[in-house]
């Protein structure tokens, strides 16, 4: 339960950043760097989305330390 709470809190907290972000760049400066401004936020929440669900997989194999580099 803490561990959804907290991933709604980064995502939010993401999605605040990027609407903040995107007022501060104009149009030529997103094409540059290959957004527009309907798909910027959707594109940076996607690539939190996808670091978060890495770092979950990572956490939900446990790994014993004495077994690393056995196999």
């Amino acid at each position: 339960m803490l561990r959804t709470l907290y991933r709604v809190m980064i995502i939010s907290r993401a999605k605040s950043a990027a609407y903040q972000t995107l007022a501060m760049l104009s149009d030529r400066e997103l094409a540059d760097i290959g957004y527009s401004r309907a798909s910027f936020v959707d594109a940076y929440i996607a690539n939190i989305v996808a670091e978060l669900d890495a770092n979950d997989a990572i956490a939900a194999s446990p790994v014993n330390a004495n077994l690393v580099g056995a196999v």
